[in-house]
Formats: structure tokens, C-alpha cells, sequence
């Protein structure tokens, strides 16, 4: 079940997009996606996802929030998966934090996980190099 905290956390959202609009929406938004050293160490990465953000439309982001706050819980289903898993999570997520990929992991057989370092919730773009080594190293065993 979606823990009913993620569901105020999104109605709050839409009321703060509603009443500041998109850029401040926008700035609040690579605030809780990025690390904090992320806005120093590449703050291109923190820029273009704050730009892909301001393209979209009040009506479009409300959309998306009101669709992740109605998402069906899935979590049962998680234990049927029978082909090999990855789970990669920064650190310092706050989105989906490293306690939810664990949580996964402990339902998934045979799941692997790794947290990446100096990250959090775009991990890919905040710690590249290791995102990718767990990556490849992962594509590399099942292909």
C-alpha cells in the first residue's frame, strides 16, 4: 500500500505548484532530487533537470503528481519476479530512500542492491562513475 505520508506529501505539492507556480515548484523540486554536494560539484546536472522541469505546465506536473499519489500498490507482486534484478539508490535519497530499495530487495529473490555513494535520488547523474560500474558490471553477468 502507498503509505499514506506519500500521499500528503504529494496533495502538498500540488498545493504549493497552485499557488507558487512552476519555478518555484521547479527549484523545490532539484532541492529534494539532488544531494546537497551535488549543487556545487555539478551544478550543470541540477540545471538541466531544473530546465526540464520549468518545460512543462502547471496542468502536466499536477498530472503526474495526481497520478503517483493514485498509484496501485504493487508490492505483492514483487516476490513473482524471476529474471534478474538491479536495485541502485543514492544515499542520501529522500524520494525513495535506501530504507524502500532495501524493503525491495528483501521481497525480490535473488535481488541485488547497491547504494551509491554521494547521491540521491538521480544518482545517475550525481555519481556517473559508479552508477555505471554497478551497471555494466550487472549487464555483464546476465547477458
Amino acid at each position: 500500500m502507498i503509505p499514506d505520508a506519500a500521499k500528503i506529501k504529494r496533495a502538498t505539492g500540488l498545493k504549493f505548484l497552485k499557488e507558487k507556480g512552476v519555478v518555484a515548484f521547479a527549484q523545490e523540486f532539484v532541492k529534494s532530487a539532488f544531494a546537497e554536494e551535488t549543487f556545487k560539484k555539478n551544478p550543470t546536472a541540477v540545471q538541466i533537470i531544473r530546465e526540464i522541469v520549468l518545460k512543462n505546465s502547471p496542468l502536466a506536473i499536477g498530472g503526474a503528481m495526481l497520478a503517483l499519489a493514485c498509484r496501485t500498490d504493487t508490492t505483492k507482486s514483487l516476490q513473482q519476479i524471476k529474471v534478474p534484478t538491479l536495485i541502485l539508490v543514492g544515499e542520501q535519497d529522500q524520494i525513495t530512500p535506501p530504507a524502500s530499495a532495501y524493503a525491495m530487495k528483501s521481497l525480490i529473490p535473488h535481488a541485488e542492491l547497491h547504494v551509491i555513494a554521494h547521491a540521491a535520488h538521480l544518482s545517475n547523474l550525481e555519481n556517473p562513475e559508479e552508477f555505471n560500474k554497478y551497471l555494466c558490471e550487472f549487464l555483464k553477468r546476465i547477458t
